[in-house]
């Protein structure tokens, strides 16, 4: 502890004694003189090594800037780095147009018109011959940008290479000015033992403030070349990749999903291209002002109590050299950030020729915010909470309640954010798909469709009645089906989906485990909820008919089929015995019928003894019409022969 409080003393008596041994007096009491001497000499000794360890540092820098500025100008000079590159991409880019071709003649039959041949053939067709030519294009703007470059840097320069920039920016530096006197003073007279030491510590705190300075003004002009240099190090870097990206970009553009790739590679590019030309307009604008800064500095000094001395030096060119760097520096950053706006200056000129583009862009944009800030009032369970709100406002605590908090109105609030949400979605979708009239095309694309755009397919081939247009894959409703129409807010469109399909999704995960008991328990319960209005709608002679190993219903093996038959028969006969005639007349087809009588037999042992004698007795009806001609009388849609309970609405049989 007694050691760190003797470091710490000694640590801040330290400039105490610099000043006491350097002051003229205390020198002429105690070392006559020598002691100053000895300390400037040390202090001397070490930053002169400094400013040698600067000035390799400031060479090595300028040496830096200067090689890779040439190397900027000749980037397209027998660089084979690029060259080797961009062809092997252009070939790429060349076979994925053979893929886009592909790929618009599919979107075509199908109807996609977002990648149809009138959107993307002739964005095609005008990449196709771009691509080849892509390095040439971008040679355009680097040539423009390196002759704006040189015009800055030519009054710099003086007629000279990019070494005579160095040497411009070094000779505005000049950190070695410090050490000038503009005015020699006279030598210190020897008989006058006092002025002399005077004069000695004087002139020591100047020696060592001047090289002092001098090394750190040094090391700042290193870094200013070397901050120069290592930008136009990254632009030579990052332009190299570009351009050997340039013909896959092109590719990217005729393709909707990728064009924010092809927006992306253009701002980066034009950015990094006029980097250069920027930064040189900063460096111009620096060394010439600094000329007039001098000037001014001079005039400022002569006026003040520094006139004529070395203080005199330090502080004008001490000035010029912080003024310079500030502005290098801020030239540095300030370019980095034009080129970022240039880049994005252009991009915009360019995207004016697409202005409906950007507009429809916007619209989709603020639709998707809507979206997903309403997602979650959206959703079974955001509706819950909702309608939890407003019922707490109408109970007698919810009075007090709703006074202070406001609950009903907030639920109210809620739910009209999720319904604004769920409109803006349903009104897009519908106006793309509404495009499509015809129902059998709707239903053929419906499996390719993803997210809000199949639930709506989905929504509106089951209003039409056309569920049954569906690929048999497709008519099977599942777990993720369930949790797409929940999250968009189409729970009910959901639950007619699954009357007229008459299977529901707790069916489903029966089945798929093989679960039989479950199966028809499941079954008798989804029926129960079945209006006779609700049971003309469904697919019975789908769901019913014979197994086909081709034309697999719901992809069901013959098993699995043979077990979902039985279940919906048990859950239609559980809930009113006398409707199992409608699925006789449903079924189309001899083999359709023998397999949908077959069924009944089968299912009648499923149900209770009174239920499987109304059944039987349905069946026999239908049979008996069927022999004697006259089942077409009820093919129209008028009423089917049923038990005596069969009338009015479905009844719980035991």
């Amino acid at each position: 502890m007694r050691s760190r409080i003797k470091k710490k003393t000694l640590i801040l008596l330290s400039p105490l004694l610099f000043l006491f041994l350097t002051s003229p007096i205390a020198a002429y009491a105690i070392i006559p003189g020598l002691g100053a001497a000895a300390i400037a000499m040390i202090i001397i000794a070490v930053f002169y090594i400094l400013q040698y360890v600067g000035a390799v540092l400031f060479s090595f820098a300028g040496f830096l800037a200067s090689t890779i500025l040439q190397v900027n100008y000749t980037i397209l000079e027998s660089n084979h780095f690029i060259t080797t590159g961009w062809s092997i991409v252009r070939d790429l880019a060349n076979l994925g147009f053979v893929l886009v071709i592909v790929i618009i003649a599919i979107a075509t039959i199908l109807r996609f018109r977002e990648y149809g041949a009138q959107t993307l053939l002739p964005r095609l067709i005008a990449a196709a011959i771009i691509v080849n030519f892509s390095l040439a294009i971008a040679g355009i703007f680097i040539d423009f940008s390196h002759s704006l470059t040189k015009f800055f840097f030519a009054p710099i320069q003086r007629g000279g290479g990019p070494s005579q920039l160095v040497g411009a920016i070094s000779g505005a530096f000049n950190p070695q000015k410090l050490f000038a006197d503009p005015e020699v003073p006279e030598p210190p007279d020897p008989n006058n033992q006092v002025n002399f030491l005077e004069g000695l510590g004087r002139q020591t705190l100047l020696t060592v403030a001047g090289i002092v300075f001098t090394a750190i003004f040094t090391f700042i002009g290193a870094f200013v070349m070397l901050a120069f240099g290592l930008l136009l190090l990254l632009r030579y870097i990052a332009l190299s990749f570009l351009l050997i990206l340039a013909p896959i970009v092109w590719l990217f553009w005729v393709i909707p999903y990728f064009q924010k790739y092809f927006s992306d590679w253009w701002s980066s590019f034009l950015k990094w291209v006029f980097f250069a030309p920027a930064a040189s307009f900063f460096m111009y604008l620096a060394i010439i002002s600094i000329d007039k800064l001098g000037e001014l500095g001079k005039k400022t000094t002569a006026q003040s109590f520094f006139e004529g001395g070395t203080l005199s030096t330090l502080m004008e060119q001490g000035v010029k050299i912080v003024v310079l760097t500030g502005f290098l520096l801020g030239g540095l950053i300030a370019a980095q950030q034009l080129g970022v706006k240039g880049a994005s200056g252009l991009m915009s000129l360019g995207k004016r020729a697409g202005k409906g583009a950007t507009k429809w862009a916007g619209t989709r944009a603020n639709e998707g915010r809507v979206r997903m800030g309403t997602w979650g009032l959206r959703t079974k369970k955001g509706q819950e909470i909702t309608g939890n709100l407003q019922a707490a406002g109408k109970t007698k605590a919810g009075d007090i309640l709703k006074s202070v908090t406001g609950v009903k109105a907030l639920g109210r609030g809620l739910n009209r954010a999720g319904a604004r949400g769920e409109q803006i979605r349903v009104d897009r979708v519908k106006k793309n798909l509404d495009k499509i009239t015809n129902d059998e095309r709707l239903a053929q694309m419906t499996p390719a469709l993803k997210g809000d755009k199949f639930a709506y397919a989905m929504a509106r081939l089951e209003k039409n009645g056309n569920l049954n247009m569906l690929p048999p894959s497709v008519r099977y409703p599942t777990k993720g089906q369930k949790n797409l129409f929940s999250r968009l807010g189409m729970n009910n469109e959901f639950n007619n989906i699954e009357k007229s399909s008459g299977v529901n999704v707790t069916m489903a995960e029966a089945l798929k485990k093989g679960d039989d008991t479950a199966l028809q328990a499941a079954a008798k319960e989804h029926f129960g909820k079945y209006s006779q209005q609700d049971l003309n709608k469904v697919m019975l002679n789908d769901l019913m008919a014979k197994y086909d190993s081709k034309k697999q219903v719901f992809g069901l093996n013959e098993d699995s089929l043979t077990s979902l038959q039985t279940a919906i028969v048990h859950g239609i006969a559980s809930n009113n015995p006398g409707n199992v005639s409608k699925i006789i007349m449903s079924v189309k087809g001899e083999k359709n019928f023998e397999n949908a009588q077959s069924v009944i037999e089968g299912a009648k042992s499923t149900l209770t003894s009174k239920q499987a004698d109304k059944v039987q007795t349905a069946l026999n009806k239908i049979i008996a019409l069927r022999e004697g001609g006259e089942l077409n009388a009820y093919g129209g849609g008028g009423p089917a022969p049923t038990a005596s309970t069969s009338s009015g609405a479905p009844t719980s049989t035991t």
